[in-house]
């Protein structure tokens, strides 16, 4: 895939370099087929209106030109995003929509593991 085009959020105040940067921590993937200028002047502004998304970014297959996929950095509930997605900012006619599905990406950390190492005959500094 290559990064054809993106739209942040107007309150981040994001440059285009910033874009594949911007904190999030779920991501609504769209896969679809045509309409790309309906989701970069239509969609893609509705979208970072909707509470919970930070970003839009589209890419495109380099080895199918009318593949793209738009990858949504989200905040929040990934499904309860995707749903408020799907009505606040639709993808035109124009759009063959293949796959659309959110994707909890960060799964906090759990260092349960690290007591039962300090509690353990292993060094407890590293020389």
């Amino acid at each position: 895939m290559t990064w054809t085009w993106g739209v942040a959020d107007p309150v981040l105040e994001a440059d285009r370099g910033d874009l594949p940067h911007i904190q999030h921590s779920a991501v609504r993937i769209v896969l679809r087929h045509g309409g790309d200028e309906d989701a970069w002047d239509t969609t893609a502004p509705a979208a970072v209106d909707v509470d919970g998304v930070h970003a839009v970014l589209a890419h495109r297959s380099i080895t199918d030109a009318t593949l793209d996929c738009d990858v949504y950095l989200l905040e929040g509930d990934p499904a309860a995003v995707t749903r408020a997605l799907r009505t606040a900012a639709p993808y035109g006619p124009a759009a063959e929509v293949v796959l659309d599905a959110p994707f909890r990406l960060i799964v906090p950390f759990d260092y349960a593991f690290g007591e039962a190492i300090r509690a353990s005959a292993l060094p407890q500094t590293i020389a």
